[in-house]
């Protein structure tokens, strides 16, 4: 397994034979975390059947990709990120305590990349965690935990969502309406009432509006049960 071999590796990737494919892709896969680094890299290659065949490597890897796929979060290049994303949404629960780490330690635009990678896995043990993020000094970490919270659906965030429409930032105002539409919890009525008449913003009263919609909704669709 020579880390050398890895780049002619993965420029296989272009063969027209579907065999020679296979086997790179299935020797990269056995080189693990030193065939990863080169892989996330090569989610920018100029060839788009490089960077689909590298992701597709990189899910196939799994647990052994996931700690270089989380030190990625804060790559430059757009299409590294949303690669990087996709596969870690992909791999799963393995996944979820390396990006807890980052959420709890990395830059701040690694933390809020991880909060939204969080609420894609969906995993509950991420809801302390995001929940302690809506406290985040960085804007976009408290926007991106406060839509995350919503995808997971955990009510144990409810208070902790309903504080958060009073956040000085909209983005992160608007963020807790709509998540507290999706938990659709009968307790967030009063708050996001409140939001949808007086908040200064209009977006964030049209979220709460529309959230409230959705929670009576719900309730009418139990009540007829």
């Amino acid at each position: 397994k020579d880390e050398r071999a890895i780049d002619s590796l993965i420029e296989c990737f272009k063969d027209d034979d579907g065999n020679v494919r296979w086997i790179a892709r299935k020797a990269l896969v056995e080189m693990g975390k030193p065939a990863a680094v080169h892989l996330i890299d090569a989610l920018d290659d100029p060839h788009l059947r490089i960077r689909q065949r590298a992701l597709k490597a990189l899910m196939q890897m799994g647990r052994p990709a996931v700690e270089a796929l989380a030190e990625a979060l804060d790559d430059d290049r757009l299409r590294v990120r949303q690669g990087v994303l996709e596969a870690l949404e992909m791999i799963g629960e393995p996944a979820v305590l390396p990006l807890l780490k980052v959420l709890e330690a990395g830059n701040p635009r690694a933390r809020w990349r991880a909060a939204e990678a969080l609420g894609r896995l969906g995993d509950v043990r991420s809801v302390p965690y995001l929940v302690r993020a809506l406290q985040d000094y960085t804007l976009d970490v408290r926007w991106k935990a406060a839509e995350s919270l919503g995808m997971i659906g955990d009510r144990r965030c409810m208070e902790a969502l309903i504080e958060a429409l009073g956040d000085r930032e909209r983005f992160v105002r608007q963020g807790a309406a709509r998540s507290l539409g999706r938990i659709g919890d009968e307790r967030a009525v009063a708050s996001l009432s409140r939001v949808a008449r007086e908040d200064e913003d209009k977006s964030v009263r049209e979220a709460a509006a529309r959230s409230l919609r959705k929670i009576k909704s719900s309730s009418d669709l139990l009540s007829n049960r």
